[in-house]
């Protein structure tokens, strides 16, 4: 927490737009243009204990990516033999349809 409580001490600065509080280091004067000597970069953080638990009441979102369960696979999957079939007579509907046009005209 001490890199973060030094990055509270240094003033804060209003650049207009979302950046009304913002903390920039190198005391930049009113209207020169910001350079990364301005700006506070956090190039990497480590974990040191990873299984410190420090807010115990956070929960992982609802809209995880990882599912709870894994997901479940019919007992016997091939004992559902009716969905082809309602496809081929549709296809053969359409085509009668299309010759009896035809040969209507």
């Amino acid at each position: 927490m001490e890199v973060i409580d030094s990055i509270a001490d240094v003033p804060k600065y209003n650049s207009g737009g979302a950046f009304t509080d913002w903390p920039l280091r190198n005391d930049p004067q009113a209207g020169d243009q910001l350079t990364l000597d301005n700006v506070i970069l956090i190039e990497s953080i480590t974990v040191t204990d990873p299984n410190t638990v420090t807010n115990p009441e956070t929960k992982p979102p609802a809209t995880s990516n990882t599912p709870v369960d894994p997901p479940s696979t019919p007992s016997n999957p091939s004992s559902d033999s009716g969905g082809g079939t309602m496809g081929w007579a549709a296809v053969f509907l359409a085509l009668m349809v299309g010759l009896r046009r035809k040969f209507k005209a």
